[in-house]
């Protein structure tokens, strides 16, 4: 099974990748909620269909309510396997100069062994190397910089395979995250410690019938609420409006998405900050 490979990649698979769900269509088909520990990046992602390639182009704009004057920051270009795992990113400029490129590799299991990314802006390498135990399940991470080793991560897993503590070493101090799942192997609670061992904070999942999260709130201390996510769906299942709030700093954040492929993928995002529009995305998808 192919987990995310830094450590806060790990930490955003859970909460950044997973859609999250308002209300969907009913219909007589059989409901299958797949482990949070058995996706593959297609499924965690909520990308539909057999996905080849994603080209998602990001503009920033200046003006508010206004699409038509833009201007083009980056494009992002992912390529996935047959089976849904993520094989390449390339990330280019304005100037459709590649800045970036990240390389996956797997092993017969389809179990991620490594992945190695170019930055040609600071001309630098990085990678990543991961273990796995006797039963299949990632049991340790390695990430290195320029030959360096910038820190290791120990896993631990349940019986299914899905991670339930997390801990980050480098050379100064260490970070311990501990995972909980409900009976359906969704996560359902991260709790996030400092560097002394004390709670720092806390993020609890929500999940409607289908496996999909509905909410996600993140606590401070024990029950201090400072953040909140809310995304909302149409009746097809087809992402409409992802709204997050931020109670400390009194901000606000919305995600719209008023276009959607034949599959139901979406293909064009604006995102605007307490009113203002800041930026908007557009997305390509072949499919195999």
């Amino acid at each position: 099974m192919v987990k995310t490979t830094k450590f806060f990649g790990i930490l955003f698979i859970f909460i950044l990748l997973l859609s999250f769900v308002g209300c969907k269509k009913k219909n007589n088909d059989e409901i299958i909620i797949i482990p949070d520990a058995q996706k593959n990046h297609l499924q965690v992602s909520h990308l539909k269909g057999k996905v080849k390639i994603v080209t998602t182009k990001s503009y920033y704009t200046s003006h508010k309510d206004s699409i038509s004057q833009k201007t083009l920051k980056s494009i992002v270009i992912q390529q996935y396997s047959s089976d849904g795992y993520i094989i390449k990113v390339v990330t280019l400029d304005s100037n459709d100069d590649t800045v970036r490129v990240r390389n996956v590799e797997y092993n017969g299991d389809v179990k991620q062994t490594k992945w190695t990314e170019n930055d040609f802006s600071n001309h630098s390498t990085s990678f990543s190397k991961f273990n796995y135990d006797m039963n299949g399940y990632i049991s340790g991470e390695e990430y290195y910089s320029s030959d360096t080793l910038v820190y290791s991560i120990q896993y631990k897993t349940d019986g299914l395979g899905g991670i339930t503590e997390i801990i980050k070493n480098n050379k100064q101090f260490s970070l311990k995250n501990q995972l909980q799942y409900n009976d359906k192997g969704l996560l359902i609670r991260m709790d996030e410690y400092d560097p002394n061992g004390k709670l720092f904070k806390y993020v609890q999942y929500e999940y409607d019938n289908y496996g999909d999260e509905v909410n996600r709130k993140v606590f401070r201390g024990m029950n201090n609420m400072v953040e909140f996510t809310y995304t909302q769906y149409d009746l097809k299942g087809k992402l409409i409006k992802e709204i997050y709030q931020n109670e400390e700093h009194g901000l606000k954040e919305i995600k719209t998405y008023p276009s959607h492929d034949q599959k139901g993928n979406w293909t064009f995002e604006i995102f605007t900050a307490n009113n203002d529009t800041i930026y908007f995305r557009k997305r390509d998808i072949i499919y195999y």
